[in-house]
């Protein structure tokens, strides 16, 4: 089994990630949220698309990396990953200050993870 994230596959998995995170971005903007969470800058479409494009292509270098030289942990990144977005899903509605905030986050945090589990889980199993 060689497993490895294709460039191809990378791309459409962001592409679906970034496109599932604005959604989330639209629908917490449509329910007053503030994006407020803390942080010194304004949460919007640039830093969305950053904070999804930047993880997925250090996760899938460092999946790559990592299953040539250890394959069996290839089976085990996928929901690795996925557990890693729903642990820290609720960070951003603790930090937020309204709860369409929190949800809108949270829901951006559930929305990448899925998208790493497909992309990884089928690279493992190729």
């Amino acid at each position: 089994m060689k497993s490895s994230v294709s460039v191809r596959s990378l791309l459409i998995a962001i592409g679906a990630a970034i496109v599932g995170n604005l959604l989330a971005f639209a629908a917490g903007t449509s329910a007053d949220a503030t994006f407020d969470a803390g942080q010194p800058y304004p949460i919007g479409i640039p830093m969305i698309v950053g904070a999804t494009v930047v993880p997925f292509l250090i996760g899938s270098f460092a999946f790559n990396r990592l299953a040539k030289t250890r394959e069996s942990i290839a089976r085990w990144l996928p929901l690795g990953g996925l557990v890693f977005a729903l642990v820290s899903s609720p960070n951003g509605y603790f930090a937020s200050q309204d709860a369409a905030t929190g949800i809108a986050l949270a829901a951006m945090h559930v929305i990448s993870g899925v998208a790493w589990f497909v992309l990884t889980r089928s690279a493992a199993k190729a």
